[in-house]
């Protein structure tokens, strides 16, 4: 199958393909797009703990870094900052309200 469909799917939260590929053909895992981005990276960018586990109990390799020098790692740190980001900005009024 390929890298960019694969992306999609897991973008989308289609996670059928990405799973047997992991199963019939976990050597795939450590596929990258042009821009150096793999499942791992993409699976922590959707914040799918699912599809994580499944890639490292896949044996997928946590240091590929892409173009820009950064692994899975940045990705998940990034994604949780977002989440972060919005919890905080929806409570806001909670801090203000109680001061």
């Amino acid at each position: 199958m390929d890298v960019n469909k694969i992306m999609s799917n897991i973008r989308n939260g289609d996670f059928e393909d990405v799973k047997r590929l992991m199963k019939t053909q976990p050597e795939k895992l450590n596929q990258t797009t042009s821009n150096g981005i793999t499942f791992l990276m993409t699976s922590c960018e959707r914040g799918s703990i699912r599809l994580i586990t499944l890639s490292t109990e896949s044996g997928t390799d946590l240091n590929i870094s892409n173009k820009k020098n950064q692994t899975a790692l940045h990705s998940a740190v990034d994604n949780l900052t977002k989440q972060l980001q919005v919890v905080l900005h929806s409570s806001w009024h909670l801090v203000n309200e109680a001061a």
